[in-house]
This record gives structure tokens, C-alpha cells and sequence, in this order.
């Protein structure tokens, strides 16, 4: 039975705030509503006769089927609002009725923007969830909603990590709105005024002594709220497990580290550069590595396993949630675990969450990059394990929120990281936390400057 939609406090400000904000940012973190707000905009656009024509969400493909039609659904409020998923039939967009609202994937977008039928139709407004998918200016899938843009008298962004591994991610998805006009045409106008190259020579950063412009050039056309401050939840409760490597293992791993070489199983195994001999040296920590040859699972020790069976018997038969990185990992924790569902790829993945929040399941795995999006966990989960510590703070923070910050603020939640001392994972959760201290800056300089304007 629909419920009526209540907006508290902090729904009707960031709802007033992209309604006058035609082109504009929505940064709030998960749990706060981004989209019922959205489908409240739509129906006050309605209401004045601004919805002419049908909305374009473009979102990830989990948010199209778990998260959009079951908003609409759920509240009383949005019922009459026609929502049409391009991902599951493309043919929908050649239907004589019209929906309010077409969900479609990036790469379908992509697809469709080829056979050139995305321009023989009119959009009142584009909406773009999750758009760190599109933090990378040089993919495909940005270059095909750059050319796009300009049909929609309306665009808006929606997402609760802007800058998860640093400033340089923010420059497509402000151009996602506003076409340029805050931080340059181009990304190498961006890069020119804002950023400086990287200590290895590679990549850009964006120096201390130039954050504050950019600050105040995108604050005008941002909105933030903070779920800790909004939803008064409890801080997560930080559990490092930590594991010692035999001391052959920690030859294997240092002649990985400090020589680019090492044998295993009788084979040798070359890095041919830092880059890919800290990846290997990562497999190690956790207890595998993939053949440079052939690709198959050359074992090296089941330490991690052991921990997360220890933790597991802590738990008591808690539900757990386990994250991995690596598909030897999958296999090594499938030796403890042979029956646990793994939600990566799995088409029937909302069922299987639908038993876990009823206790059916004791346990999850998955792979973090690909469940990290629109999967609700924590009716029943309290824990989640890391068998690998990531590095890429979008993943990290989009993979957690399956069980924190849901307006819950009555139990604790614990992160279980199984760290290998004296590896790479101790470096990875330090770099994840220096990647957080940069983006929450961000955050509180554009808190600071909302609530300027609104003195």
C-alpha cells in the first residue's frame, strides 16, 4: 500500500533549491531521499506547467530497476508519475505514450545516441544519478551526453561522493549542468587555470592555494547535506583485523616490491613497472596471484581466509556482508563459505537482498564495484568485511552504504578490514583517508558558502 510522502526539513530546502536552480548539483549523501526529492521536483514542475516533455534520468543500471520505479511506487505522491526503463525495452522510446520520466543506462545512451534516435525527441530536464560515472572526461560514455546536453532546458546532478579520489573528478560532472561556465569549456582549460601534474608526471591534482576558487566558482549551483548532521547516525565503528604473513610469504612479497619479481609455484613472475607490481603485491597480501601466463590461481596462503573464518565465529551467526577484490579471493573464501550467494552479475540480486534483510541468508559476498550501487542492506546487517582493503573511495563509500547511514541511529555498524601487516594495505586505507579529508573539505566549503548566501 503507498505511503504518503512527508518531506522533512531538509527535503523541502534541497527540493526549493533545485527547483530555483534549474542547472544544478544535488550533493547529498545516500540515504537522504536525492531521489524521491527529484520526483517531488518533477511533480511541482507538473503543477506549473514547466514538464512539457518527458524527464531523462540517466543512472546505473541497479538504480533503474531497484531504486527509481520503486520510489514511484512506495509513495502515494508520485503514483501518476509514468516511468518507462530504456535498459529493459529500448523500444519504449517509440511508443505513442509518453511516460514523465525515461530511465536508460550510460552505455545504452551511448547506444542510442549512435543511431542518432535520442535527437528526434524533446526533454524538459536531464537527470544524471550516481554522475561520478561520469567523472572521467575522456570516456565514451561522457563524450556521448556532452553532445547532448544542450537538448535539455533543464540538467541536474545527483550524487553523495563528488570528489572521491580528489578534486580532478569534478570538472565533468559540473559540466554535466552548467556546459562549462564554472570551471572552463574544456578539461584542459580546467586543468591550465585549477591543477598541477602529479608528483610521477602522470596524473593532475588540484594544489591547496587553488581549492578555494574552485569552490566558490561551483558553491552558486550546489547543494550539500551531510547524513551524519540530517539523520544524526552514529559513527561506524572501525574493527582493523590484522593478519602476520608467513615468512615465506613476506620474501614473495618484498622481492615483489622492491625487484618487480618473484616465483611462485614454480613460476616466475615479472611486473614490468611499479604500477603493476603493487597490484600483484595487493594479491599477495590477500593470498593469490593470477598468472601472468595463462591467468590461472597460483595459491600462496589462506591467512585472510582463517581471519575472516575467526570472525565469523565471533559474529555468532550475525549477518555479515563480505566485499573481495579479487576473483581468487571468491575462491578462497568459497573453501568457509561454499553456499553464500554472490550478488556480482546476479540477475535475481533484489530477491536475494530481499531474503538476507529477512535473516534468511547469514551471509553475503560481492564484489564492490559492482554491487557498490542501489542495494539496500541494513534491515538486518550490522557488519560488513573487507577481505582487501580498496583504494578507490567511491567504491569504498557507495559499497559501505548498503548498511550505513540509513537514518538509523540505534545500533552500531562495524567494518571489519582484513589488513596483512607490512603490506600495501595499511598504504590503501591511509590513502582512503587522505582522499576523504580532501573531498569533505570540498563539502564544508560549500556548506559554508550556502549558508552565506542565506544570511
Amino acid at each position: 500500500m503507498p505511503k504518503v510522502w512527508t518531506p522533512k526539513p531538509y527535503h523541502l530546502e534541497a527540493l526549493e533549491f533545485g527547483l530555483a536552480h534549474p542547472k544544478s548539483g544535488l550533493i547529498l549523501d545516500m540515504g537522504l531521499g536525492k531521489t524521491a526529492i527529484t520526483l517531488a521536483m518533477a511533480q511541482c514542475l507538473r503543477s506549473a506547467g514547466e514538464l512539457k516533455h518527458p524527464i531523462l534520468v540517466s543512472a546505473p543500471i541497479r538504480a533503474l530497476y531497484a531504486v527509481w520505479p520503486t520510489e514511484i511506487e512506495e509513495w502515494e505522491d508520485f503514483n501518476d508519475l509514468c516511468y518507462f526503463n530504456l535498459h529493459e525495452d529500448p523500444e519504449l522510446l517509440y511508443t505513442e505514450t509518453k511516460p514523465h520520466i525515461y530511465g536508460i543506462a550510460p552505455d545504452g545512451l551511448r547506444k542510442l545516441c549512435e543511431s542518432g534516435e535520442i535527437k528526434r525527441h524533446k526533454f524538459s530536464m536531464l537527470v544524471v544519478d550516481e554522475s561520478a560515472g561520469y567523472k572521467n572526461p575522456s570516456t565514451k560514455r561522457f563524450k556521448t551526453i556532452e553532445n547532448l546536453l544542450y537538448m535539455f532546458p533543464r540538467r541536474h546532478i545527483l550524487t553523495g561522493s563528488f570528489a572521491p579520489n580528489g578534486l580532478v573528478d569534478i570538472w565533468s560532472q559540473v559540466y554535466l549542468y552548467d556546459r562549462g561556465e564554472s570551471l572552463g569549456q574544456k578539461i584542459t582549460h580546467f586543468r591550465t587555470k585549477y591543477c598541477c601534474r602529479s608528483e610521477d608526471g602522470f596524473g593532475w591534482v588540484v594544489p591547496v592555494t587553488r581549492r578555494d576558487a574552485i569552490y566558490d566558482a561551483i558553491a552558486p549551483n550546489c547543494i550539500r547535506m551531510d547524513k551524519r548532521e540530517k539523520l544524526h547516525i552514529r559513527e561506524p565503528i572501525i574493527n582493523k583485523i590484522i593478519v602476520r604473513l608467513p615468512p615465506d610469504v613476506m620474501k614473495t612479497y618484498k622481492e615483489m616490491e622492491r625487484e618487480f619479481y618473484t616465483v611462485v609455484e614454480q613460476e616466475g613472475v615479472y611486473s614490468p613497472n611499479a604500477g603493476v607490481a603493487g597490484g600483484r603485491c595487493r594479491q599477495i597480501a590477500n593470498g593469490a596471484l593470477y598468472s601472468p601466463v595463462d591467468r590461472r590461481t597460483l595459491h600462496i596462503h589462506n591467512e585472510k581466509t582463517a581471519a575472516l573464518a575467526e570472525l565469523m565465529e565471533n559474529l555468532q551467526g550475525k549477518p555479515l556482508l563480505i566485499f573481495y577484490e579479487f576473483q581468487h579471493d571468491l575462491q578462497r573464501i568459497r573453501t568457509i563459505l561454499p553456499h553464500a550467494p554472490d550478488l556480482t552479475g546476479m540477475a535475481d540480486a533484489s530477491r536475494i537482498c530481499a531474503d538476507f534483510n529477512e535473516g534468511k541468508i547469514p551471509y553475503l559476498l560481492g564484489h564492490a564495484a559492482s554491487v557498490g550501487i542501489a542495494l539496500s542492506l541494513h534491515k538486518v546487517c550490522r557488519d560488513l568485511c573487507w577481505f582487501g582493503v580498496p583504494w578507490d573511495l567511491y567504491v569504498h563509500d557507495q559499497a559501505i552504504s548498503r548498511v550505513w547511514g540509513r537514518g538509523d541511529a540505534d545500533y552500531d555498524v562495524t567494518f571489519h578490514y582484513i589488513m596483512a601487516e607490512r603490506t600495501l594495505d595499511f598504504r590503501a586505507l591511509s590513502i582512503l583517508a587522505e582522499k576523504r579529508r580532501e573531498q569533505d573539505d570540498l563539502y564544508r566549503a560549500i556548506i559554508l558558502r550556502q549558508d552565506c548566501n542565506t544570511v
